[in-house]
């Protein structure tokens, strides 16, 4: 059997690039201050916090209940400082949690108009 199907690959030595070369390349993806520049089209979207009037609504909805900060957590497998994050309105929006925390508070908390 014959297994001699490919090509032969040369190695050569690459020529060094000289230090005219090596800084215009630094310049292109370097500002003066040494840090590296960054496309506007590449940053990553900001975070969206569900906000303080979607907080207040759980928050309410949660004392009405009479269900505690960590009863509701228990009920919906997450940490109790996660539930206190969204009632302030900081944690960052998500939709699979609030449609379960909808749920369980029995109001709507996704959707137009809210």
């Amino acid at each position: 059997m014959d297994y001699n199907d490919t090509k032969p690959v040369i190695l050569t030595k690459n020529k060094n690039k000289t230090h005219s070369q090596v800084s215009k390349v630094m310049s292109k993806n370097f500002s003066s201050s040494g840090k590296k520049k960054v496309d506007p089209a590449d940053e990553l979207p900001k975070q969206q916090f569900i906000g303080k009037d979607i907080g207040k609504i759980i928050q309410q909805t949660r004392l009405n209940k009479k269900l505690s900060q960590k009863d509701l957590a228990c009920k919906m497998n997450m940490d109790s400082k996660m539930i206190q994050k969204y009632e302030n309105g900081t944690a960052e929006r998500n939709g699979n949690i609030l449609n379960k925390l909808g749920k369980i508070l029995g109001v709507k908390l996704t959707g137009k108009g809210v």
